[in-house]
């Protein structure tokens, strides 16, 4: 079973790894923002990193303050169920939503190569 700490509990039911947000779909079920403390995008499919606001006119996170260049949203990865079928490993719980150093982080698997 999983360590608490290397989750992020959306409610009692699901969560996401650890370093990521919780943030809700279209459909009022929880997705994961992969990087911590996200902002949740209005369109409840993107987020957006720490101090910057969506643009949801121009697809893009623009910087809540000064001058920065605006950087692409992200799109949000399915929520980990905390069911008696949950996870068995931490390796499971950081595939799903991130890659080894040096990889390109992607919705499915770096390491496998699977789809989550």
């Amino acid at each position: 079973m999983l360590s608490p700490g290397l989750l992020v509990p959306c409610n009692e039911s699901v969560a996401c790894a650890d370093e990521t947000t919780c943030c809700q779909t279209t459909a009022g079920e929880w997705a994961c923002c992969p990087m911590p403390e996200a902002v949740c995008c209005q369109d409840h499919r993107h987020c957006c990193p720490h101090a910057t606001v969506c643009n949801l006119a121009q697809s893009r996170c623009d910087p809540a303050r000064g001058h920065a260049p605006s950087v692409p949203w992200l799109t949000k990865l399915p929520a980990l169920s905390l069911s008696a079928r949950s996870l068995a490993t931490a390796e499971e719980v950081a595939t799903a939503v991130s890659c080894a150093d040096g990889e390109h982080c992607c919705p499915i698997s770096c390491a496998s190569g699977r789809l989550l």
